[in-house]
């Protein structure tokens, strides 16, 4: 094994073979719009898809009893991340801007493009799992820091999740690209604005659920027992409309409770079995996966020779269109929750006109592989 550099690591660990004091294209991870190297990979460089992709691969074809993945830190680090050079010219390019445009943090066009990369990468991982085993869940941890107003929908473009680190996981329910989000509520019951927030917090949760499921996370570690057994207890209770979350996560079952010992968590866990959780839990059933009525579509969008990269095709059923659907940078392209049946896929070359359309088949419970 070649000899360690204690600035970097390992030489083939990714971070030392494509990380910050690498040159060019070369290099993965991300830069701050001040031009400082971050060892963060940046969600804009094809190679991090390429890398986290065969990740989740390996994982789900080499591990047989495999029930779900779940990504934490899908996202960026702060909104003055995300410069990566070979993102910065995709965005460019795509936009039409000149070579030495250097788009400010809050820029409206620049977020949507760092939000949509990290969306494309999870979109991506689900669809590709599913292909693979669609019964192994794809799940995700969350931002939620702080409040948002009046937690309305409204409200949801100010939060931190979407604003400062492009983390769109209300978008995520709502397409239905993660089986269950677990959104972490860490908040002090004790400290009236974070309680409030927590509040808050949980009530968009029963009202956002979109396609797929929430299942709270609880900063068990910050509270006292009786503060997280309140907690859970909010989370679990349905709300006024009778609607109810999947469940509840404790953040961490290694210290369940401010100022955590053995005999205390000890002591705890069976205070967990006395009160809220009396009766065993049962693993859910999500009924997109036991009982599916759609089917997914993946594929690779060509023209001729030509590869159809950061651009778009479009699905049809019977003529009419049903929606666009973003391609990647090596053309690739997904959707999910399709009605089963025959559907036309239509490519266009935006430099030349010209086109292909190919005809597939959605079936229940599947993903189909287009061409």
């Amino acid at each position: 094994m070649p000899p360690l550099r204690p600035a970097l690591g390992a030489p083939q660990h990714v971070c030392t073979s494509h990380g910050p004091e690498t040159q060019g294209t070369t290099r993965w991870t991300t830069e701050t719009y001040g031009g400082q190297q971050i060892g963060d990979l940046d969600f804009g460089h094809p190679g991090t898809i390429v890398y986290f992709e065969t990740l989740v691969q390996h994982l789900v074809q080499n591990y047989p009893t495999l029930d779900g993945v779940h990504l934490d830190f899908i996202r960026y680090g702060d909104q003055a991340y995300g410069y990566n050079a070979v993102s910065l010219d995709r965005f460019r390019r795509v936009h039409g801007l000149p070579a030495n445009y250097r788009p400010t943090p809050a820029d409206g066009l620049w977020s949507a493009w760092r939000r949509d990369r990290v969306t494309e990468l999870v979109r991506r991982v689900y669809i590709r799992t599913k292909a693979f085993d669609p019964t192994i869940e794809v799940s995700a941890a969350t931002i939620t820091w702080g409040g948002i107003g009046s937690y309305n929908e409204s409200d949801w473009p100010n939060s931190a999740a979407y604003r400062t680190v492009f983390q769109d996981w209300r978008s995520w329910l709502a397409e239905g690209i993660i089986d269950f989000a677990v959104p972490m509520h860490y908040f002090e019951e004790g400290n009236a604005r974070s309680q409030a927030w927590y509040d808050g917090w949980i009530a968009w949760d029963h009202n956002h659920t979109g396609r797929r499921a929430i299942v709270p996370g609880v900063g068990a570690w910050l509270n006292t027992d009786l503060q997280v057994i309140h907690q859970i207890n909010k989370a679990l209770r349905p709300n006024e409309n009778g609607q109810r979350l999947a469940g509840v996560a404790l953040y961490s079952y290694n210290e369940p409770l401010a100022g955590t010992t053995f005999e205390r968590r000890r002591t705890f866990m069976d205070q967990l079995k006395t009160s809220e959780f009396a009766l065993p839990a049962a693993a859910p059933d999500w009924p997109w996966i036991v009982n599916p009525t759609t089917g997914h579509l993946q594929g690779i969008a060509i023209v001729g020779d030509t590869i159809l990269s950061d651009y778009k095709v479009s699905l049809l059923k019977d003529g009419q269109w049903v929606r666009d659907i973003p391609t990647s940078y090596d053309g690739w392209y997904g959707t999910i929750d399709l009605e089963p049946g025959a559907y036309s896929i239509y490519i266009e070359n935006p430099l030349t006109s010209e086109s292909v359309q190919h005809e597939v088949i959605i079936e229940v419970g599947r993903v189909t592989n287009g061409p």
